[in-house]
């Protein structure tokens, strides 16, 4: 049976692998992810391999802004939680209340972010065409997941 005190520090490994490493990992390896350099790379690369016409790539770039900016407002909250939260589990005296309070919010905020890509994914669906939505859907089907950084912590090579 787990100790009391060891419940938050299970909860909080469990966090770090799924916001953590997980924005560790996509910093490093995309540099700043909201920046200009990487949305315009985005854009076009994607707009490049769904073949987009200049009617659907301006409604895409629109709704593209505002979803970014959602992450990134998002990214913001968990990050600032999260740092708190390590302060306070780390303290001379942690705060579980505080501990929980923090790990709520940044889960909260997680449960928002699946929101607005779930909200955007739906706004995109209704700009391609068929073949165009099945390119997009193949694409993120076959994608290397970010979740999956967590297999592979654990597996057995």
């Amino acid at each position: 049976m787990i100790k009391r005190y060891l419940l938050p520090v299970v909860l909080v490994l469990s966090l770090f692998i799924n916001v953590g490493v997980i924005a560790s990992v996509v910093s490093r390896t995309a540099g700043d992810l909201f920046g200009d350099k990487a949305i315009q790379h985005g854009h076009t690369a994607l707009a490049n391999h769904l073949e987009l016409d200049t009617k659907q790539l301006s409604q895409w770039r629109s709704n593209e802004q505002r979803f970014l900016n959602e992450l990134k407002n998002s990214w913001e909250i968990i990050r600032n939680n999260r740092e708190l939260m390590i302060r306070e589990i780390f303290s001379a005296n942690p705060d579980i209340t505080e501990i929980e309070a923090l790990r709520d919010e940044i889960a909260e905020q997680q449960s928002i972010q699946q929101h607005v890509v779930i909200d955007q994914l739906m706004r995109e669906r209704l700009i391609l065409n068929q073949r165009q939505r099945n390119m997009l859907e193949d694409l993120l089907i076959n994608q290397y997941p970010l979740a999956s950084i967590e297999q592979m912590m654990i597996r057995e090579d």
